[in-house]
């Protein structure tokens, strides 16, 4: 039998009114939802942690709901769409972590309205519920891009977007393979764009962190995020919940460190740093990010020029190793 699989949904246009958003997502549902976005290695999971540690909130990671499964199946209306939602959903071992009854929760979705919304509210009250506290959330990447549906059908919800510099970023993220460049100063611009216009668009529900303000001044971000969910922060919040996965390793009251604030002037070579600021300097000045000084040699020009050619080259690589091995084109 062959894999079941979404078809791919529906790109949000960032255009589309919140009408329209509105229309799509059916009723408005009640839950103070709280979102985690932005891409990887931006400081997501020190503020999950972070959150996490409130005694009233509960904050999953990775599921992937609105990113990966929202409008890819058709109308859950259809028993049978929504029995082939909930069975691709149930292959992310990260949904499967939320621990749900999955007869009772089709009982109950069927009770209410047959949106793609109130199926995943359903899955976190299910989890908070369950963990005796009373506001859920989840962290996300590129949660950022679904903001508009979001807040169309919870009205109510918070997204918090990490971003980071994406010089340091692109130093974190260590393997240096062909195409990993121009990969990944397209997906800063594209995460970076997003929360520009939804910190415009939705100035109350919507809240970007840089990573260094994060780093470097832990206890005040937290005041500000705890402000702008309207909670009161704890100590523990602040430890990050005492994660084990941080042992003792913290300077004070918290083991978020700024010690990886700026590596990218000892660890990216000149056209690497030069690159990142040609493609996204205009973006990065939105978010204080500024240009370095960068003198770059005759070799260090053309390996700046070649870039988009060698990702071009890494993508149609990979797209035939996929067509050749029968896997399909990865959605959205």
């Amino acid at each position: 039998m062959p894999a079941i699989r979404p078809r791919r949904g529906r790109r949000v246009d960032s255009d589309m009114t919140d009408d329209t958003f509105s229309r799509l997502s059916g009723e408005p549902l009640p839950d103070e939802a709280i979102f985690i976005g932005g891409i990887g290695r931006s400081g997501k999971t020190y503020v999950r942690l972070m959150l996490a540690a409130h005694p009233s909130i509960a904050l999953s990671k990775r599921t992937n709901l609105w990113t990966r499964y929202y409008d890819c199946f058709g109308d859950l209306a259809d028993d049978a769409v929504l029995d082939r939602c909930l069975e691709v959903m149930w292959t992310n071992k990260h949904v499967r972590a939320l621990e749900p009854d999955v007869e009772a929760l089709r009982r109950e979705f069927r009770r209410g309205p047959r949106t793609y919304a109130h199926l995943f509210a359903l899955l976190h009250r299910r989890y908070v519920a369950r963990l005796g506290k009373t506001r859920w959330g989840d962290q996300t990447e590129g949660v950022e891009e679904m903001a508009g549906p979001i807040f169309a059908a919870l009205p109510n919800a918070r997204i918090i977007h990490l971003i980071r510099d994406p010089r340091d970023r692109y130093e974190a993220l260590g393997n240096r393979r062909p195409g990993r460049l121009e990969e990944a100063v397209s997906r800063w611009l594209r995460s970076a764009k997003s929360g520009a216009r939804n910190e415009r668009r939705y100035p109350d529900r919507y809240c970007v962190v840089r990573y260094e303000t994060l780093a470097r001044e832990p206890a005040e971000t937290l005041g500000r995020l705890c402000s702008f969910l309207g909670i009161d922060a704890t100590d523990d919040m602040l430890a990050l919940g005492h994660a084990a996965r941080f042992g003792d390793d913290r300077t004070g009251d918290s083991p978020i460190s700024a010690a990886y604030v700026g590596r990218f002037r000892e660890h990216l070579a000149a056209h690497e740093i030069a690159y990142i600021q040609h493609r996204a300097g205009p973006l990065m000045a939105c978010f204080d990010y500024m240009p370095e000084p960068v003198v770059l040699s005759w070799s260090g020009r053309v390996r700046c020029d070649v870039t988009p050619v060698a990702a071009a080259l890494a993508r149609a690589g990979g797209r035939l190793v996929r067509l050749g091995s029968g896997r399909p084109e990865p959605g959205r």
